[in-house]
Formats: structure tokens, C-alpha cells, sequence
């Protein structure tokens, strides 16, 4: 798509609430920064959009980031941001490479955040994905998003684990729309969108485009002889369907097998192939209103919630594995550590692996969780009460 310039820049700072626009202390994952030249992906009403992250520091998620754009430079209201965390289904049959969002863990609706217009001098593009619509040249402002959690909100993530971040603007007007800014690197699987939050679909770029191989009937990456007798079958009810089509297109259109690029299957599309087969004819062609080739796109995020111990409801006493709930696991974590050269309690040394608060990591802390788990003892102090008695 063909990107026009403005000339000139202007810089203006609105503040809705929260802290310093553009501030924050830690990347607990790979940062997706945004695409300078990257269209804005409607998330308004629906679709809702959403894009995956490794996290790389277990701790709380306290503030989430993200930029975006309004279409045709019409500038509304954003009431909230409704935001939501979802676990990673690695499995997408039939193609196991393509993850998407699984089962949602955290639901938030900010209606408190900041906005900060960001110096630019470039036209983008606006694409909604639900629609195919594609405006070219649509606009150029450009705002960062920043949402600070309350301590209530925080969303606890685990080092090594997939989650998917999903964000949809709720506008004050129906007639403007915010879109989400494209990334201008790419980590993991393709972003994805959704009309009801059941089925995602992908998202690539240039919007509208799908990777297979035309004539591709299996979807194996290659185009073969196979492929002819396996669509001959399938026309005579002798086989499924093909493995693949475009998501999110009703009625269901498998690109793959339309091979005279007129963008229908038919009968026509056999004598097609029949003719490169039998009698050396062109090969297979692509359906122009779905390219075969396209790179992946991803939206502009970034997750962070530096840890900091002298804050309450940092520390979970007792949870010295750093995973979520407390369970038999920090106990084998507390006797590897003491007496086997075993990790140090996490994220905080002391404080996690002490829940019973006397400022020391002991055996006595794994008598007090075996206590608390299997024989109706005490729980384990909280992160305001090992504060109040460690402030040291």
C-alpha cells in the first residue's frame, strides 16, 4: 500500500487519568513497538482484536500499553477499553502451528488511562478485518494508551507462559472508530480478530491476503498430481473437504482449489487442472481477492509491572515457586532450596518462602504449609502482614 506524507508535526498531551503518559518500569516480555508505517486495525465494537506474548519475568502485570489511531481523522470518546487476558491453545486443528485464544483469565474495563499524541509525519492505513475494508492514505494522528492497574486488578503471569492480550474500545458516539496499531516486529503467531470471541481468525499483511499454494487441495505445501485426484474424490462425495479455507468467510471458500483464479469452484477448475495435467496447460492461478502469499501481523503492546517488594500485595508469602496458588510444589520448592542447592524462593527471596512471617526462610516455613495444606493449620500470612513485621 502506497503511504502519504504530512508535513508537518504536532505533539499534544491528553491526560484522562493515571500516571505520566509513556511511563513504565519493566518489559516482562519480547515488546511489539509500533509500526510507524502500520495501518490501524478497527477494534470498535466488533471485531475484538487480539495478539500473544511469552512472558519472560513472573510477577504482576500492573500497567498495559498499546497505540492506535481513529479513521478518517475523526476524533471520539473513548468511555473504556474493555481488555481481556486469555490462555494460549497452541493447537489450532488441523494446523497445529497456529495458536490462538483459549480460555479468558482476566477481564478489566478501564475507564481511567492516558493518552499521548505521538510525533509523526506519516499517513496510514485503515483496515478493518471483519469487512475486508482497506482505506489507504486514511489519516495520520497518532496516540500511545496507557492503562495503570489498581492493586485489585493485577494479573499474575508465569516466566515461560503464552497468554493472549484482547482489546476493544467502547466509544462514547456510534459514528467514529479506534483501531489498533500494527507492531513493527512480529513475535510468535499472527494476531487474530473475532466477531463473538469463539472464533479467532488470523490477521495478515497486506490485509486480506492468506498463506497457501494454489491447487494445494491437501495443504501439504506442495501442488501435485495427489492434489487433482483428491479433488476428482471430493467432487464425488468420495472424500472430505479440503484442510483448508479462508477464515472467517461465509459461505466457506477454499482458495486452494479455485485454480483458474476466477474466484468460484467449478466445474471449470477440473478441466483446468485436467488441461496442465493431461495436455501441458498453465498451472494452477490464485483468486486475486485472496492473494496466496502474506507476512503475519501483529499489533503494538507492551506488558510491564516491574516487581517491587516494599509495595503490599507484592508478596504472597508462602507461594516461594512464583506460580499463581500455593500448593505441594512450594513445599518440594522450600526443601529443594534448603537442603538440596535448589532455587531461592520467587520473585522475592525471603518474602515468598516465608509464610510465617518471622523474616526467615526455615523449616519451619515448610512445616507451616504442610500444616495449613493437609491439616486444617493456619494460612499462610499475607504480603501486608510480612511487611508490617519484616520492614527491614
Amino acid at each position: 500500500m502506497n503511504k502519504g506524507f504530512f508535513l508537518t508535526i504536532s505533539l499534544v498531551v491528553i491526560v484522562a487519568a493515571g500516571s505520566s503518559a509513556g511511563q513504565y518500569d519493566d518489559k516482562m516480555h519480547f515488546p511489539q513497538h509500533p509500526d510507524f508505517f502500520g495501518p490501524d486495525i478497527k477494534t470498535t465494537g466488533p471485531p475484538m482484536l487480539a495478539d500473544d506474548w511469552q512472558c519472560s519475568e513472573t510477577g504482576w502485570i500492573k500497567d498495559i500499553h498499546f497505540w492506535g489511531g481513529w479513521k478518517g481523522q475523526q476524533i471520539g470518546t473513548i468511555e473504556s477499553f474493555l481488555l481481556r487476558i486469555y490462555s494460549d491453545n497452541p493447537e489450532c486443528p488441523p494446523y497445529a502451528h497456529r495458536s490462538r485464544p483459549d480460555v479468558q483469565l482476566w477481564q478489566f474495563s478501564a475507564n481511567q488511562f492516558t493518552i499521548t499524541e505521538r510525533e509523526t509525519v506519516l499517513v496510514v492505513d485503515w483496515y478493518d478485518p471483519s469487512t475486508g475494508t482497506i482505506i489507504e492514505d486514511d489519516h495520520y494522528r497518532f496516540f500511545e494508551y496507557d492503562v495503570y492497574l489498581d492493586m485489585e486488578n493485577w494479573f499474575w503471569q508465569d516466566s515461560g507462559t503464552v497468554y493472549w492480550l484482547a482489546v476493544n474500545a467502547v466509544i462514547e458516539d456510534s459514528v467514529t472508530q479506534w483501531g489498533w496499531r500494527t507492531s513493527a516486529a512480529n513475535w510468535n503467531h499472527y494476531a487474530r480478530w473475532s466477531l463473538d470471541l469463539n472464533r479467532w481468525c488470523e490477521m495478515y499483511d497486506p490485509p486480506g491476503t492468506y498463506g497457501y499454494v494454489p491447487g494445494d487441495v491437501d495443504h501439504n505445501g506442495v501442488f501435485e498430481y495427489a492434489d487433482f485426484t483428491r479433488l476428482n474424490n471430493w467432487m464425488a462425495g468420495l472424500a472430505p473437504p479440503p484442510p483448508y479455507t479462508i477464515p472467517c468467510v461465509l459461505p466457506e471458500f477454499y482458495p486452494a482449489i479455485d485454480v483458474n483464479g476466477d474466484c468460484f469452484f467449478n466445474v471449470l477448475d477440473i478441466q483446468y487442472l485436467t488441461s496442465h495435467f493431461n495436455m501441458g496447460g498453465p498451472p494452477p492461478t490464485s483468486c486475486g481477492l485472496y492473494p496466496p502469499y502474506g507476512a503475519p501481523l501483529d499489533l503494538s503492546f507492551v506488558i510491564a509491572g516491574k516487581n517491587d517488594p516494599t509495595q503490599p500485595g507484592e508478596c504472597e508469602p508462602g507461594n516461594a515457586n512464583g506460580i499463581s496458588i500455593i500448593n505441594i510444589l512450594d513445599i518440594t520448592c522450600l526443601i529443594a532450596y534448603l537442603y538440596e542447592g535448589g532455587p531461592g524462593p520467587k520473585p522475592y527471596a525471603v518474602c515468598s518462602g516465608d509464610p510465617n512471617c518471622d523474616c526467615t526462610v526455615n523449616m519451619l516455613d515448610v512445616t507451616h504449609l504442610i500444616n495449613y495444606l493437609y491439616k486444617g493449620g493456619p494460612p499462610p500470612c499475607t504480603g501486608a502482614d510480612w511487611l508490617n513485621a519484616c520492614p527491614d
